[in-house]
């Protein structure tokens, strides 16, 4: 598995990722709602080391991305054809790391409200603390250094 950063030419490549995954779906106009388009998502991956992608024999498999200004998580994603493969874990380390490393002593993600989805026990196993509820659709969870 290789881990690089992502480059602006590779938003395409995020959108499918995103656009593949079985939980927490997302329409491309849902997504665009929440300002997440094409142009942000190029804004965001121009930011110095703010997103990545997995790479698992040389085809991109998943893809994490942070707010560097907010210290969070905004999202990781991970094709369902390679989940348990261990892209999702190097992609979360990755992002921990960036976020840690600008100073942050406490970050935290919004995920899906649904309780249900593999998120929630992905994130609790790797040390998140769960919040609780924000906003109408969201929870919460927060790790510190």
């Amino acid at each position: 598995m290789l881990i690089r950063p992502a480059k602006p030419e590779d938003v395409d490549t995020l959108f499918r990722i995103r656009m593949s995954v079985h939980e927490n779906q997302a329409s491309i106009e849902r997504l665009a709602e929440l300002g997440i388009t094409p142009n942000s998502v190029e804004e965001i991956i121009k930011l110095p080391n703010a997103a990545w992608l997995a790479s698992i024999d040389g085809k991109d498999v998943g893809f994490a991305i942070i707010d560097p200004r907010m210290g969070s998580l905004l999202g990781l994603f991970v094709h369902p054809g390679y989940e348990g493969r261990g892209a999702g874990k190097a992609l979360l380390k990755t992002a921990e790391e960036a976020l840690y490393a600008r100073g942050f002593q406490q970050i935290w993600l919004d995920t899906s409200d649904d309780m249900s989805t593999r998120a929630h026990q992905f994130y609790r196993n790797q040390g998140w603390i769960p919040i609780g509820k924000v906003g109408s659709q969201l929870f919460r969870y927060e790790n510190k250094v």
